[in-house]
C-alpha cells in the first residue's frame, strides 16, 4: 500500500466522531528540566505515582496533524483540527496550543500498514488536575475519573539508547483556553518553555 493511499486510509477513519478530544501544549527537551519534574512530583498534596512503559509510534512521512501508535495493546489514532496558536504566559514563556482529536482503531486496522515503527520507552509522573467552583485547583491521581480537567505530565523519554524529556498538558471535557492560562501561571520560572521547544509528538518525531 503506498503512502497516500495510507494517508486516505486514515483521513477516512478520522471522518468519524472521535472518541475523545483535548486541547493541549507540550514541549520536548535533551536534557532534564528538574523544575518541572519538581513540579510534578513535589508541588501537589496528591503525589504522582511513575508509570513505565513502552508506546510504539508509526510516522506519517509529511503528516504532521496525524499521529498513529499502538499503547498498551491498544491502536490509536489522533488528528489535529488546526495549526498549532502560539500561546504566550508567565512574561517569556511561550507553547503552541493545539486541538487533538482521538479515536481507539478497530482491530483491521492493523499496524503492519506503516512499517518502521518508532519504539519509546517512557518513564511518567502524571496527574490530573479538577477545578473548583472556587476557580482553585486540585490534584488528583492519573487513574481518577473525571468529565473535565487538565492532564498534566513530565516525561522522560528512551529511543535507541538516547534521552529527551516531555512537559505537557492535556484540556479535557469542556476546559478551555482560559482554564488552561491560568493552570501554567502556576508553573515555575523555566527558560525551556518556549516556541522553539513546543510541538506535539508527531513534529518532533519526524525530527529524531
Amino acid at each position: 500500500m503506498n503512502t497516500c493511499r495510507k494517508h486516505m486510509h486514515l483521513d477516512t477513519f478520522s471522518a468519524k466522531p472521535p472518541d475523545s478530544s483535548s486541547l493541549e501544549i507540550r514541549w520536548f527537551f535533551s536534557k532534564p528540566v528538574p523544575e518541572l519534574n519538581t513540579f510534578i512530583r513535589e508541588g501537589f498534596p496528591s503525589k504522582p505515582v511513575s508509570e513505565t512503559r513502552t508506546d510504539l509510534y508509526y510516522p506519517i512521512p509529511g503528516r504532521e496533524d496525524l499521529s498513529l501508535k499502538i499503547r498498551e495493546g491498544k491502536q490509536e489514532l489522533k488528528k489535529r483540527r488546526l495549526q498549532g496558536t502560539p500561546l504566550h504566559f508567565n512574561g517569556s514563556q511561550a507553547g503552541y496550543l493545539e486541538i487533538w482529536d482521538k479515536w481507539v482503531l478497530p482491530t483491521e486496522l492493523e499496524e503492519r500498514r506503516y512499517p518502521d515503527p518508532i519504539s519509546l520507552r517512557k518513564q511518567r509522573w502524571a496527574l490530573k488536575i479538577a477545578p473548583s467552583d472556587t476557580g482553585a485547583w486540585t490534584a488528583r491521581p492519573y487513574a481518577t475519573y473525571l468529565t473535565q480537567g487538565i492532564q498534566v505530565e513530565y516525561t522522560a523519554l528512551s529511543w535507541r539508547d538516547r534521552a529527551y524529556f516531555t512537559f505537557g498538558l492535556d484540556g479535557f471535557g469542556d476546559i478551555g483556553q482560559a482554564a488552561l492560562l491560568n493552570f501554567l501561571a502556576l508553573l515555575p520560572p523555566c527558560p525551556e518553555l518556549t516556541l522553539d521547544q513546543s510541538s506535539g509528538y508527531p513534529y518532533w518525531i519526524a525530527r529524531l
